[in-house]
């Protein structure tokens, strides 16, 4: 009974037929605002880092290849689910739907896991691959160790906000990435410098400020999801259907090696 149930088609999603080129327009400006608020975390750092120190400021940008890295994994994930999903929501397929759904939640969490193990086996040899200066790999690997971590807010903000925009419900995309964008700018200041009765946390307070603020904007977007994406069942398994893993993988592979390139590229 369940099984027929999955396999029943679902109702028309506005992506099915809303005008080209009106739907374009709705489409694009959530993703280009995404990409934006993405490197605005970045930026605001930055500027608050430059504050404490020149080593602060060089140890920040030495962690930026190994932050693309994993917002690059986060985007791969979240382009293999995006081109499922629609695909399957322009066949009316149900299942389809909810498996794309499904596996893209359990890769984040293997990511994000992979991510905790890299932040205390690789942080300090990258750092020390770096620079000589022990004082720019200190802070940096405050900073990054943090930013691993606790990378399931880099990459489950991207996916479950790209889930948003899947389904046409490009307006709760942006309020989540917009809240988080506002999270980090008012948590920055007040971890880094110690203000309002906080302890002075210096760097790792910046690395604290963004990881807190997506995953705030993170699990805005989960409930958005729960509340407001009726075309999809939000649920976690960890036995995903495989055709719905290598799918994934093979829509999203492509575009996270582009962007790990240009990691590599920085790195050099």
């Amino acid at each position: 009974m369940i099984e027929k149930e999955m396999e029943q088609a679902i109702p028309e999603n506005r992506m099915g037929t809303a005008p080209v080129a009106t739907l374009m327009l709705k489409m694009a400006f959530p993703i280009i605002l995404s990409t934006l608020v993405q490197s605005l975390y970045n930026i605001v750092d930055g500027m608050f880092v430059a504050r404490i120190s020149e080593e602060a400021m060089t140890a920040i940008t030495y962690t930026q290849p190994i932050v693309i890295v994993l917002m690059a994994v986060g985007t791969g994930i979240a382009v293999g689910m995006n081109t499922m999903l629609s695909r399957a929501l322009g066949e009316k397929n149900k299942k389809q739907v909810n498996d794309a759904a499904q596996t893209a939640i359990f890769l984040t969490f293997v990511a994000a896991l992979i991510s905790l193990m890299a932040a205390f086996i690789f942080v300090h040899p990258f750092m020390a691959s770096q620079t000589n200066n022990v004082e720019i790999q200190n802070l940096g690997v405050k900073y990054l160790r943090i930013y691993l971590a606790l990378g399931i807010g880099t990459i489950g903000q991207m996916v479950f906000e790209r889930m948003l925009i899947s389904t046409g419900k490009t307006i709760y995309s942006m309020i989540s990435q917009i809240t988080g964008a506002i999270f980090n700018l008012i948590l920055d200041p007040i971890l880094i410098f110690g203000l309002f009765g906080f302890p002075a946390m210096g760097i790792s307070g910046a690395a604290f400020a963004t990881v807190f603020s997506q995953i705030v904007a993170m699990l805005i977007a989960v409930v958005l999801n729960h509340k407001k994406n009726y075309e999809i069942s939000m649920r976690f398994t960890l036995k995903p259907p495989v055709y719905a893993v290598k799918r994934i993988l093979f829509l999203g592979v492509p575009p996270m090696v582009l962007m790990t390139l240009n990691g590599f590229m920085l790195l050099g």
